[in-house]
């Protein structure tokens, strides 16, 4: 079911979008941090977490890929370089199994008690079951957008790809987020 029908010339824009962290995350839409393995996505990822956490409000990480010890570590020490204590921002992490589009019920319930304004999710594909599998795909950024708050997923690239320009798997995923960020990897 869609939201009630308006006419549009009755609208008032709000002026420019929101924006929960530089221009990086846009609020109520989905995101894109999207590269190959091993790019520090998560660690980005959770460096803006903290950002929108101290700046906006609570935000909720949600990961199919790894654990809560191996995040908080992170967590202390990106807040330790940033000289701030890792209480200050307010990141509630939940390890997940079951599709987000089987959850969305469940974590819309997460976003209301805690107030949540960023959901990141850990990784896209993992959470859709299958990034290669359109239906599913689709399904997972509906439910993104289910969730009624900014979405920042991690995404990841095919392997051994040399076109960068979208993340792996399903188009829908690019072409359903508003924003998508590719994440490299430099060797000095």
């Amino acid at each position: 079911r869609g939201e009630p029908i308006i006419r549009l010339s009755d609208v008032v824009p709000e002026g420019q979008q929101r924006f929960l962290h530089d221009r990086y995350i846009l609020d109520r839409a989905l995101s894109i941090l999207y590269g190959d393995g091993a790019t520090a996505k998560s660690s980005l990822a959770l460096r803006w977490a903290i950002a929108v956490g101290i700046e906006h409000g609570p935000v909720l990480y949600l990961d199919w890929e790894d654990d809560a010890a191996t995040h908080a570590e992170r967590l202390m020490a990106i807040c330790t370089g940033l000289r701030i204590d890792s209480s200050e921002p307010e990141i509630y992490y939940q390890r997940r199994a079951a599709r987000l589009a089987d959850s969305v019920r469940e974590v819309r319930r997460l976003i209301a008690e805690k107030g949540i304004v960023l959901v990141i999710v850990d990784s896209l594909g993992m959470a859709a079951g299958d990034p290669n599998n359109h239906d599913l795909m689709i399904e997972s950024v509906r439910a993104c957008r289910a969730l009624g708050v900014a979405v920042l997923a991690i995404h990841h690239l095919p392997k051994n790809s040399t076109d960068k320009s979208k993340p792996f798997g399903s188009v829908y995923a690019s072409n359903e987020a508003r924003l998508t960020w590719l994440v490299e990897k430099e060797q000095e």
